[in-house]
């Protein structure tokens, strides 16, 4: 992915590619030290649904490990619960 940098647009752009992407294709993300892209690359590294493969540079590589078209509601997604703020009980 290299497209649009803008927030929402990194997360628009890889719905719609892992949308498209077969089980075994490789994801390419371009431009990771920016702050929206390295989000995307930080989800990436910890969901189960991608293998992390390399770091070049400011490129990233990662292998699609399954079919599925969306990744699971957010309570599937690591980093995304890791990193919610849970209201004070």
């Amino acid at each position: 992915i290299d497209g649009s940098h803008n927030w929402p647009c990194v997360f628009v752009d890889f719905c719609y590619i892992n949308m498209m992407m077969s089980e075994g294709g490789t994801l390419f993300v371009d431009d990771v030290q920016l702050y929206s892209v390295s989000q995307l690359y930080f989800l990436l590294r910890q969901q189960e649904e991608f293998e992390y493969v390399a770091l070049e540079g400011k490129l990233a590589t990662f292998r699609k490990l399954t079919d599925r078209q969306f990744l699971p509601e957010w309570n599937s997604e690591p980093y995304i619960a890791q990193n919610t703020v849970r209201p004070p009980t």
